[in-house]
């Protein structure tokens, strides 16, 4: 059996090119970067899954939930006042800390409590957030921009200081976490 091929099929996207298929093989592309979805497609805090925000899941155990009930922090009435007056004038608010201190759930926990109602986004690492100053974003609805690990968006095509100064003017909230060890960098 003749295994060469001049192109294939994978999910409906065509990749061309002399392949060589044999045994498993797994093949790995991207169609480019990702650019924001419609406004109103995006999902409402309420809605939000903590696992897909980037929260990270304790071991699993059986008969345990995927997440541990959410234990407060000090940091809290310190960061939940900040996001509930992020909401009002829109802004950018970085949670800094260890790797796994629990920024993320932290952040999570916050905008659930004082962002109820607006519509959030959390851009896979490649996006091109470029088309986000071009959005029509509705003022009557809040918006939220979720960056978790914001080192992985700041680049030409992602958070650059122009775009961020933009959303923030225009309302939009801005929550990001960063890695201690980042800090230095930004």
């Amino acid at each position: 059996m003749d295994n060469e091929r001049t192109s294939f099929d994978v999910h409906g996207n065509r990749i061309d090119g002399p392949t060589q298929v044999a045994g498993t093989q797994n093949n790995y592309f991207s169609a480019g970067p990702a650019s924001p979805p419609p406004p109103g497609t995006w999902t409402t805090v309420e809605r939000a899954d903590p696992l897909a925000f980037g929260v990270h899941r304790p071991r699993r155990q059986e008969g345990r939930p995927l997440l541990h009930p959410y234990v407060t922090r000090d940091v809290d009435v310190r960061v939940r006042p900040l996001i509930a007056r992020l909401r009002r004038t829109g802004g950018f608010l970085v949670l800094t800390g260890d790797s796994t201190a629990g920024k993320t759930r932290c952040a999570f926990e916050a905008m659930r409590a004082e962002l109820a109602g607006c519509r959030v986004w959390a851009p896979p690492r490649t996006a091109d957030l470029r088309p986000l100053a071009g959005l029509d974003l509705p003022s009557a609805e809040g918006w939220v921009l979720w960056l978790d690990d914001v080192e992985d968006y700041v680049r030409d095509d992602g958070l650059e200081p122009a775009l961020l100064s933009g959303l923030v003017h225009r309302g939009v909230v801005v929550l990001a976490t960063l890695r201690d060890e980042q800090v230095d960098r930004f």
